[in-house]
């Protein structure tokens, strides 16, 4: 019965080793955006060492749990349960005996987890994979005038294809060194190893909960000698992979957190407006003359201009509505494009001409401001009767939505804050901000917190009307942003044209070190961004 006992308790300890693997290959897969899942390694070891019924456990549970925190999982829960059990199955069978057979195996597993999977993408998602990777095989595809069900089939097998050879060959692998007795004698080495991977990955969580300190931060400057050329910073923004992306009117830098590289070898990418990271982490980049061009990790996946239906090869701004439509505002008019079936531009409107700021809020609504101050009003893709006197005023400059409210910012210093009431927007409050002038931007913290950014100075402000100014007058300030909860203030230094590009500010509490953000904006001919780790970066003209 002891026995007994300790192979029930050894058998739940690997269980939950096996879940913890799967959850945290996921997040490593998703962070590095990588052509594959990673999430059945645990899985198929659980079901190799204690069979079908654990192994379909596992691979039940690690797409619930991860579910949680991502949509489009969930529902692949019985795919996950069936590898599971099939993996144990074919253990029993002696599969993992032979590289080929194991192999053989992965193959199987990829097609039948792409064929269900299609199926569920189609009748849920539009026939989107996922996955970053495949849902561009599917976009290339469709160009190429394949049928739809047949780049929907590419796109999931490719990146099937791979994750479930990976894991079967890691399995394989794992077998072979613990039969060789090595893996045993450092199984406790592996088990802290694994503990200690789950902590770092969780400490950006930790450190984002961490009370801000607004004058914790050290500026530094960056530009010629560290490998920027001269010019504006026109915008910045951060991909999934922690690389920061500088668009210049000298075309578009990375950083790596060690060195700063110009992209040369792009022609469509020469003398950057603006950019757009979007949920997939799709680097959208916004041209004078060139377009825009969608890039993954360097290489270009599709590129939009003129040829393409775009009113103008002058791109200003870019953003994504509730209904996965993305908006792209040039000079000569504003594109709708699609991703559903293809990148292609759906609708047209030529009458919003030279946007200023565009936002877009959860229901469908986009408000658009011109550099002239007019004001634009999309629902559902469709120009509709902005509110009266938010028409009426053609002094804006910039504009913001939130949960609950609509932020408008003027050329002055009033900050006009607008309430939904029964499907309205009525004027909740005017405030006047002193110490404030011509106001740029707006960020909105998951706290709810309202940072202003002006020429003048950088404020909180409270929807009640309060605000506190940060150092005001003695920097031109641009943008103030807080990212996954943690706040901080980037201010700007007025210099002469064709300055250094780039200023980063660093917390004393803050640790180095890249990590994927979840926000970017550029306001008036210059940009901000701020990592998860702490560091800020901001654009000078």
């Amino acid at each position: 019965m002891q026995m007994k006992n300790k192979k029930e308790y050894r058998i739940i300890l690997w269980t939950i080793a096996a879940l913890a693997v799967d959850l945290l290959g996921r997040v490593m897969a998703d962070r590095l955006t990588l052509p594959i899942w990673c999430d059945s390694i645990g899985t198929f070891l659980i079901a190799y060492m204690a069979g079908p019924v654990c192994g379909g456990i596992v691979g039940f549970t690690n797409n619930i749990v991860y579910g949680i925190f991502v949509d489009q999982q969930s529902v692949y829960c019985i795919v996950g349960a069936l590898l599971g059990i099939v993996v144990g199955y074919f253990a029993k069978k002696k599969v993992f005996e032979s590289q080929f057979r194991t192999m053989t195996l992965g193959m199987g597993l990829a097609l039948f987890s792409t064929g269900v999977a299609v199926v569920l993408n189609t009748v849920l998602y539009d026939g989107q994979s996922g996955n970053i990777w495949g849902n561009q095989v599917i976009e290339l595809c469709i160009d190429k005038g394949f049928p739809t069900y047949l780049a929907n089939l590419l796109g999931q097998f490719c990146v099937e294809f791979l994750d479930k050879l990976l894991c079967v060959e890691i399995v394989y692998l794992c077998i072979r060194l613990f039969r060789s007795g090595r893996a045993r004698k450092q199984a406790g080495t592996l088990l802290v190893l694994l503990v200690m991977a789950g902590v770092l990955l969780q400490k950006e969580n930790v450190q984002a909960r961490e009370a801000a300190d607004y004058d914790s931060y050290v500026q530094m400057q960056y530009g010629k000698e560290e490998g920027l050329l001269s010019g504006e910073a026109n915008d910045i923004a951060q991909t999934k992979d922690g690389k920061l992306w500088i668009g210049t009117y000298a075309g578009l830098f990375s950083y790596d957190g060690t060195r700063f590289k110009l992209l040369q070898n792009i022609d469509s990418v020469k003398n950057v407006n603006c950019l757009y990271v979007d949920e997939e982490g799709r680097l959208w980049v916004g041209t004078n003359d060139d377009g825009v061009t969608i890039l993954i990790n360097e290489h270009v996946m599709n590129v939009l201009d003129e040829e393409n239906g775009l009113q103008s090869n002058s791109v200003k701004s870019i953003v994504c509505d509730s209904n996965g439509n993305y908006y792209i505002g040039t000079t000569e008019g504003l594109s709708q494009v699609s991703l559903s079936s293809g990148v292609k531009v759906k609708k047209t409107y030529k009458q919003i001409r030279n946007i200023k700021d565009m936002s877009a809020d959860e229901n469908g609504n986009v408000m658009i401001v011109t550099e002239r101050g007019k004001v634009y009003w999309l629902k559902d893709g469709e120009i509709s009767k902005a509110p009266q006197d938010i028409a009426l005023n053609n002094s804006l400059r910039t504009v913001c939505f939130t949960d609950d409210c609509l932020l408008v910012g003027t050329e002055a210093n009033q900050v006009l804050i607008y309430q939904n009431v029964n499907g309205q927007r009525k004027l909740l409050k005017t405030v006047t901000m002193d110490s404030i002038e011509a106001i740029n931007s707006f960020y909105i913290t998951e706290e709810q917190e309202i940072f202003v950014c002006s020429d003048t100075g950088v404020a909180v402000l409270q929807l009640g009307g309060s605000y506190e100014v940060f150092f005001p007058y003695t920097t031109l300030f641009r943008s103030a942003y807080r990212l996954s909860g943690k706040s901080l203030v980037q201010f700007f230094k007025a210099w002469s044209a064709g300055a250094v590009s780039v200023s980063v500010c660093r917390s004393f509490q803050g640790n180095r070190g890249n990590s994927s953000c979840q926000y970017n904006r550029k306001v008036a001919g210059s940009a901000f961004l701020r990592n998860r780790s702490g560091t800020c970066y901001s654009g000078r003209g």
